[in-house]
């Protein structure tokens, strides 16, 4: 939906100039053909298992939507 919906990037847009870092699933968004699209609206894909145990282990938090 992000990659294809300007709306939206707009949104998020700003959550990333609030400073809030972006990932995405490297393994999900390959799989729907938008991890470049995603890329160039600056979020993060990488493949997110391994980085995201160890982050909810340090206290991270996770908001997915």
């Amino acid at each position: 939906l992000l990659a294809n919906d300007p709306e939206l990037q707009k949104e998020i847009a700003k959550i990333k100039e609030a400073g809030v870092e972006l990932f995405a699933c490297k393994a999900c968004a390959d799989l729907y053909g938008v991890s470049d699209k995603l890329a160039s609206l600056g979020i993060t894909v990488k493949y997110t298992g391994k980085f995201l145990a160890e982050s909810l282990k340090s206290g991270w938090h996770v908001i997915t939507f």
